[in-house]
């Protein structure tokens, strides 16, 4: 009976150490799988790292386009502005022209009027 759990003991233990020697193996493998996903996720990050600087590198450049875009908005205004004055005067002009035209029509009838009278008088006169 000694020798039947002396073999059952035996196999047992090389039983156990194939089993550890499986696990070791496992765990060998495992970190080494560990090993390259930690490689890659630094690289990854690195990446990331890169990625988030082009990004503040860009956002950068675009509050500077938005402050050049307000101030060519505030420019275009202060020109609407201008030009809309502009029209505004010379509508203001424009009807200043036209009461000082009808005025001096007025005048140059009244004018003509007494230079066709005093025509007419001498042309009366000279047919007499």
């Amino acid at each position: 009976m000694d020798d039947k759990v002396f073999d059952l003991l035996e196999k047992l233990y090389i039983e156990f150490i194939e089993f550890k020697t499986e696990m070791t193996e496992f765990k060998t493998e495992t970190n080494q799988r560990f090993d390259k996903l930690d490689d890659r996720v630094d690289r990854i990050e690195g990446r990331l790292d890169k990625v988030e600087g082009q990004l503040d590198r860009v956002e950068s450049r675009l509050d500077k386009v938005e402050i050049r875009l307000d101030k060519l908005e505030l420019g275009q205004e202060k020109l609407d502005d201008k030009v809309t004055e502009a029209f505004e005067a010379i509508e203001n002009l424009a009807q200043v022209n036209e009461r000082q035209h009808k005025e001096i029509l007025s005048e140059l009838k009244g004018d003509i009027s007494a230079i066709q009278l005093v025509v007419k008088s001498k042309n009366y006169t000279k047919t007499k």
